[in-house]
């Protein structure tokens, strides 16, 4: 067994393929020291090792978008997408085939192709490989702390500020009631009556 696995998240489960033995399903993440977890879920696994409790720093985890967003150097505007999408991105690069469908039959093929893409991505270019590595898999890693972390916010500046804001409005609805008559501002006679 390697310490490299592509992985998805289908219905709230987690499926996974070893890069070294590509034929056997795995139904549940693997979430221990020393893997690489390749993904376009980054957000969903977070959450995922948040509620397993696991050490984040234990864990490589490489975006596919990102990924391939970076060694292809092309953007939406060349690829006719609003958005980046895995199953597009797979049928773009031919390791998926057009009219293919994600079904609980197709997962495995899904995976494979996805570490296919990965492993054509990652041997595409040295010199782009290893500035991926070194710069952009640094910046993820920075991020995903974050994200994994949260933020901290401070619960009485919240509510100081709320009852600031409360207070400005408030204001704001006594100058649009006194100064101008309009107090029901959903009523069109009545913005008709400010605005004349």
């Amino acid at each position: 067994m390697s310490n490299q696995f592509t992985i998805l998240n289908i219905a709230d489960r987690w499926y996974g393929i070893d890069l070294e033995n590509r034929d056997i399903l795995i139904e549940d993440v693997i979430l221990a020291s020393n893997v690489t977890l390749i993904t376009s879920q980054t957000a969903d696994l977070m959450r995922l090792i948040k509620s397993k409790q696991q050490r984040f720093t234990d864990i490589r985890l490489i975006d596919l978008e990102c990924l391939d967003k970076h060694m292809s150097q092309a953007g939406r505007d060349l690829r006719a997408a609003k958005k980046w999408h895995l199953l597009r991105s797979l049928k773009y690069h031919k390791v998926l085939a057009e009219d293919f469908r994600l079904t609980d039959s197709t997962l495995l093929e899904c995976l494979q192709s996805m570490a296919e893409l990965y492993e054509n991505l990652i041997s595409k270019d040295v010199d782009e490989t290893r500035r991926f590595e070194t710069i952009e898999l640094q910046i993820n890693k920075i991020i995903y702390r974050r994200q994994f972390l949260g933020v901290p916010i401070d619960q009485n500046m919240a509510k100081q500020l709320c009852a600031e804001l409360d207070m400005q409005i408030y204001i704001a609805k006594n100058i649009l009631q006194k100064k101008y008559n309009v107090f029901e501002p959903d009523n069109d006679l009545q913005q008709l009556s400010y605005l004349k």
